[in-house]
């Protein structure tokens, strides 16, 4: 009975000690001519720098109190530039707003995800009082903060020289 499992073990060891090495059947060079392209490259910042949104619709996007937008562009046979944001704003009560702002950006630098949350106060002269902050699963990625805002307008007036009439504007910086 004893014998049995000695013999097993002997020529278990035995196929073990006779076997050679394995050889691999994905070889480095091969790697290098399916992807050659290196990760950052000279023209990647560049790159992501050209599919950045015209100004004109940027203006847009900052002055609109709900809107979405996504950006997609193709760096490689294999990856995307995404970028996506939404963000909303409805007053709660007079003088008291409530934001959000999702944004998901993803290149070959970072993947990133943000959902951020804020309540203003506005608190007159221009000046409001923000609470904000951004929950998360992990209470170590979770964030809350206080903020200061300030929203300057000024406003100009000029005079026709021959008195005919008064030229009124409001700039809103």
């Amino acid at each position: 009975m004893v014998l049995k499992p000695l013999r097993q073990w002997a020529v278990l060891g035995a196929a073990l000690f006779s076997a050679s090495a394995a050889q691999a059947v994905f070889v480095r060079s091969q790697m290098d001519r399916i992807d050659p392209e290196p990760l950052f490259d000279s023209s990647y910042f560049i790159n992501l720098l050209s599919f950045s949104y015209p100004v004109d619709w940027a203006r847009r996007w900052h002055s609109s109190s709900a809107a979405y937008r996504i950006n997609a562009a193709s760096f490689d046979c294999c990856e995307l530039l995404l970028k996506q944001e939404l963000k909303f704003r409805r007053s709660l009560i007079a003088g008291l707003d409530f934001k959000f702002r999702f944004i998901s950006e993803e290149n070959k630098d970072r993947q990133e995800v943000h959902h951020w949350l804020e309540l203003e106060k506005t608190m007159g002269y221009g000046f409001s009082a923000l609470v904000l902050g951004e929950p998360a699963f992990n209470k170590g990625d979770s964030d809350i903060g206080l903020g200061m805002g300030f929203y300057a307008t000024f406003k100009a007036s000029a005079a026709h020289p021959w008195g005919g009439g008064n030229i009124r504007a409001l700039l809103l910086f």
